[in-house]
């Protein structure tokens, strides 16, 4: 089986640095973006290629976690979502799209992976 490329749009150095490592350990390919516009412009030219888009939900500025899963979807209506916030899981019933999943921060690796591992099941 080939590896799955994972677009991970993290605007927090650290985190994002330790969910890439996370991902790595665990056979994934990684793409990373640290704000929405810069996440938008890899949709624009790699969506076909990516399996999953493992999004935050605020940036500073430009488009937010919502919006780029949403132009993911449209993209690549195939493309997986895992939303990670700090905010209640409640967000994702009334703003994500189908077949996402939210993941609360902060999470553990076991975690990150139990959820990935969950969007075979969607």
């Amino acid at each position: 089986m080939a590896k799955q490329l994972v677009l991970l749009v993290e605007d927090e150095p650290l985190i994002q640095m330790s969910v890439i490592e996370y991902l790595v350990d665990a056979g994934y390919d990684v793409i990373a973006a640290q704000q929405g516009f810069e996440a938008m412009a890899i949709l624009e030219n790699r969506a076909s290629d990516l399996d999953v888009l493992l999004t935050d939900l605020g940036f500073v500025s430009g488009p937010d976690g919502w919006q780029v899963a949403q132009r993911g979807r449209e993209l690549n209506p195939l493309l997986a979502v895992i939303y990670m916030s700090g905010e209640g899981r409640n967000l994702l019933r009334t703003h994500g799209v189908e077949g996402g999943i939210m993941l609360q921060k902060p999470f553990t690796e076991g975690q990150l992976l139990s959820a990935l591992t969950s969007l075979a099941r969607l």
